[in-house]
């Protein structure tokens, strides 16, 4: 179990989700630290705060956003070191419910950490390359 591991994922997820952006090609918009504005919205509106411009998020908030909207939702806690920041990261960048997904999928196959590990990733590439998708036809 990796009961609290997740201030120890959490800086190597925000090492590659970036500063702020505005690319009109990406569907995602206006994005401060990987949270879309769209995302941040919906965070505040959650927990009763109006909205607010997404680069104006601070740090507890983004650290709370990460743990609610993709965390929690896979269960981090009860997943193995190394288990949680893959299906961490899946969840980031495809949805929870994909990231979960492609878990069970590979705990089906069997419960070595290092297979389940290899399964979650490839999953996540090939997702993250559909996802991609857009980037290379609009080029």
């Amino acid at each position: 179990m990796a009961a609290g591991n997740f201030a120890n994922c959490l800086p190597i997820i925000l090492r590659f989700e970036g500063g702020k952006s505005n690319d009109p090609a990406d569907p995602g918009g206006r994005t401060n630290k990987g949270i879309t504005q769209r995302t941040y919205d919906a965070y505040r509106a959650a927990r009763g705060e109006p909205p607010a411009d997404v680069y104006a998020i601070n740090e507890a908030e983004v650290a709370d956003c990460y743990r609610r909207n993709y965390w929690d939702a896979v269960n981090g806690d009860a997943l193995r070191p190394g288990e949680d920041l893959v299906v961490f990261d899946f969840a980031v960048n495809s949805g929870p419910a994909r990231a979960l997904r492609s878990w069970k999928a590979a705990i089906g196959a069997g419960n070595d950490l290092r297979a389940v590990i290899q399964t979650v990733c490839a999953g996540s590439r090939s997702a993250f390359s559909r996802k991609w998708d857009w980037k290379r036809q609009e080029s």
